[in-house]
């Protein structure tokens, strides 16, 4: 066997370094970039089934995260918004009637029609405490 090293016969059977009957060592070199590639490829290949097969079955549970989380966010802001609400609607109905009186003219009821309906659903907004239990009641739920 010593006669083959001297001869430049490796015990390796590829990738020898010129040396090998010295050394015994392999060359790593090409190692190296076979492993770049091979994680290149994985990763290709994950992005591939990702954007194929999970990304359409990740969206939606993503956005229920998310729309569950501004629910919540919103629910507890709820004193906020309201005042908030108030505030605005009212200025809504003193700009109207100023604007009114002021040209003389009179509003469009376009622009009534938008006010009713800000306010009603304000109304709702301020009685919901009351409504929401009555609503789960009548669709069948444990109120």
């Amino acid at each position: 066997m010593n006669d083959n090293r001297a001869a430049g016969a490796c015990e390796c059977d590829v990738n020898c370094e010129p040396e090998c009957a010295a050394t015994g060592r392999v060359n790593d070199t090409g190692v190296a970039g076979v492993s770049k590639i091979a994680l290149g490829a994985t990763g290709a290949t994950v992005a591939a089934c990702a954007a194929c097969c999970v990304l359409p079955l990740a969206w939606p549970a993503v956005g229920l995260v998310l729309s569950g989380t501004a629910i919540g966010m919103l629910e507890t802001s709820q004193p906020w918004l309201i005042i908030i609400s108030l505030v605005f609607v009212a200025m809504a109905w003193i700009m109207v009637w100023r604007k009114s009186r002021v040209t003389g003219r009179r509003t469009k009821s376009a622009t009534w029609l938008v006010l009713g309906v800000a306010t009603m659903l304000l109304a709702i907004a301020l009685c919901w405490r009351e409504i929401e239990p009555l609503l789960i009641a009548a669709l069948g739920g444990d109120g």
